[in-house]
């Protein structure tokens, strides 16, 4: 269930509630014969180029991080020649949300007969992109029973006798769509971390959980004192060891964080648990293709609530500014005196100088998704002369 009311445009948001996101789809693998497998290269306003190309030349392009998003690129040093059959477990994204989502999508293949029977022994390969394998990643490569000795990663471009390539068990729906679907592959990877998860449960009195994401997010920390006063627990799960994060989502029965990859979470809480997520920006067409999927796969009751004025920001990465709200009092049943507290002029205003310090322009697509607030919220900072003073911003 979808609850979009806490929304300021609840019309494409509610496009996405009973939407299937689980394909029945097949799942083999393939051999490609000679095949190059070139390390990620980072290039200006990209997310990269690198991957697979075939003996022929040809690039193999779900063997980038999203199909479709990637290319191949000639190498300037000299390919290295390696008379081994290798299995690519993919590029590696070391950002939590794709630990969760692409990093495990092919790890189906070693759970499977046909991996067992003819390719036990040969080492598995991956690209890193951007990093090498973070230690919670590791260790939920443990929980998988997958051997992190046995994982290689490529920094040379490298050319093997052959690569075995499985098919993904996350990927993005045909035709250009923004959907990722899941097939039973996929599940059964998430319901093995659940399992470790189960098998070490300890109870905890606590059954609500904020998960404080921090980077980029301006006014989160405010936003984490409001839930605190609704008797959530606020977790920093990155000062946390895998297991116990584990834990305490298994514990979780409400479940609250910005729309992003820490709510990728929710992959381990309990089936019907709540779910509160604020997007970080106004996604007009889809709240996010991955979440969508993973709402599904655990039958959540999700809220989303509009928290944000992030005006500035250029897109799915930036960085976002949050205050307390009308939306979010009333969500929580709060009564809303339809005034702002001094301490969003100053979220508001610490994001506004960030913004112009690093020549960042108002976000025209984003401040009109704003307009039913901004005007109200604008013309009361204007009534504090003494913070615009303070911040040196003028606002006209």
């Amino acid at each position: 269930m979808i609850n979009c009311d806490g929304l300021y445009n609840r019309e494409n948001y509610e496009k996405v509630d009973g939407v299937n996101y689980f394909s029945d789809r097949k799942l083999h693998f393939r051999i490609i014969e000679n095949g190059t497998i070139l390390p990620h290269k980072q290039l200006p306003d990209t997310v990269g180029f690198g991957g697979i190309v075939d003996g022929r030349g040809n690039f193999i392009e779900e063997s980038f991080i999203h199909p479709e998003a990637g290319h191949a690129y000639t190498p300037a040093e000299k390919i290295e020649q390696s008379p081994l059959t290798v299995i690519y477990l993919g590029m590696l994204v070391q950002i939590w949300g794709h630990c969760l989502t692409d990093n495990i999508k092919r790890v189906w293949f070693l759970k499977s007969d046909v991996y067992k029977k003819y390719f036990k022994n040969y080492p598995i390969v991956y690209v890193p992109m951007w990093a090498g394998i973070i230690p919670p990643f590791a260790k939920l490569l443990e929980i998988l029973e997958v051997d992190v000795k046995n994982l290689y990663p490529i920094f040379k471009p490298t050319q093997f006798q052959n690569i075995v390539l499985p098919d993904e068990s996350f990927f993005p729906e045909m035709g250009g769509g923004t959907a990722k679907l899941c097939t039973q592959e996929y599940i059964d990877t998430v319901e093995q971390i659940r399992s470790f998860a189960l098998k070490n449960y300890a109870p905890l009195s606590q059954k609500n959980f904020y998960f404080f994401h921090g980077r980029n997010q301006i006014g989160e920390e405010r936003i984490a004192e409001y839930f605190k006063s609704k008797n959530y627990d606020v977790i920093r799960p990155e000062v946390l060891p895998l297991e116990e994060q584990l834990n305490i989502l298994a514990n979780c029965e409400n479940f609250a964080s910005s729309l992003g990859s820490v709510a990728h979470n929710t992959l381990f809480v309990k089936d019907n648990s709540n779910a509160l997520f604020f997007p970080r920006v106004p996604l007009e067409k889809n709240l996010n293709d991955y979440q969508n999927t993973i709402n599904q796969i655990r039958n959540l009751n999700v809220a989303y609530v509009d928290i944000s004025l992030s005006i500035f920001a250029t897109g799915g990465n930036g960085t976002y500014c949050y205050i307390i709200n009308e939306q979010l009092k009333k969500f929580f049943g709060d009564d809303w005196s339809g005034e702002y507290a001094e301490e969003d002029f100053i979220t508001f205003l610490n994001y506004t100088c960030y913004a112009i310090a690093h020549g960042i322009k108002v976000n025209s697509e984003y401040s009109g998704y704003y307009s039913k607030i901004f005007p109200d919220f604008i013309g009361q900072l204007k009534q504090r002369k003494d913070l615009m003073e303070k911040f040196g911003v003028n606002i006209n």
